[in-house]
């Protein structure tokens, strides 16, 4: 992934692996739902594919439309903040959109996102992070959305629970 694309099915929406997905693995996805979503917009691969059937999507709107805005060419892309091996945090931009995915380790943790990668005036972030009690190993599908209005000078605290993951849709408020 250092070097470029990778070819990875991240967006697995349903994690405990029934019959009609992967049928030739059958261990759950280690990752939380909040984190599979994520990593459709850290992994870089020019395609996003989502591998799993549309009835799991169609649970879950606020994440699927977050898969939905990742529209290329990307205007720019970058690593925010990240510890290989430990988490990583991407925003990567298109011409209306400024989108933001977080994942960690099996480690929980608790990021400070400074917002100065946004350009001049308002915006209305979408926030989608695991729910309270959230894990990669039990409790995989929380969720809990949020709606607010930053600017470049403002920080957002993202709680990333165990394998868990941040989704955040920047707008500018027009």
């Amino acid at each position: 992934m250092v070097a470029g694309p990778i070819d990875m099915n991240n967006g697995m929406f349903d994690l405990r692996q029934g019959p009609t997905t992967r049928v030739d693995e059958s261990r759950p996805v280690p990752s939380t739902l909040v984190s599979e979503a994520a990593r459709t917009l850290i992994t870089f691969s020019g395609v996003t594919i989502l591998p799993d059937i549309p009835e799991y999507y169609k649970k879950y709107p606020p994440l699927l439309r977050f898969i939905s805005e990742q529209k290329m060419p990307w205007i720019e892309s970058k690593t925010v903040a990240g510890e290989i091996g430990e988490y990583i945090v991407m925003m990567r931009q298109t011409k209306e959109t400024i989108l933001v995915a977080a994942a960690t380790n099996e480690s929980s943790r608790t990021i400070d996102l400074p917002l100065s990668f946004l350009g001049k005036g308002k915006y209305e972030v979408e926030i989608i992070q695991d729910g309270k009690d959230a894990h990669y190993l039990t409790n995989r599908e929380t969720c809990r959305v949020d709606k607010k209005e930053v600017t470049k000078r403002d920080a957002l605290r993202l709680s990333l629970a165990p394998g868990g993951g941040a989704c955040l849709t920047f707008k500018a408020v027009k």
